[in-house]
């Protein structure tokens, strides 16, 4: 979830069930609360992708459960 992950997953949330996963839980959590540290995207995408198609988790048993 940093310069292309968080990006391309938003992407694909445009259209698709996404689960981006990332290692940091701080990382997760900040992403979850709508805050990009890279200021690759706006608070207000995230909030409608996090609602809907996207799921950011560092849990690896998340990714079956799509």
């Amino acid at each position: 979830m940093g310069y292309v992950g968080l990006p391309v997953s938003v992407l694909f949330a445009s259209k698709y069930r996404v689960i981006g996963y990332d290692i940091n839980p701080k990382r997760v959590n900040e992403l979850n609360n709508f805050k990009d540290e890279t200021l690759e995207i706006k608070p207000k995408v995230l909030k409608k992708l996090i609602n809907n198609n996207l799921t950011i988790s560092n849990d690896v048993d998340s990714i079956k459960r799509l």
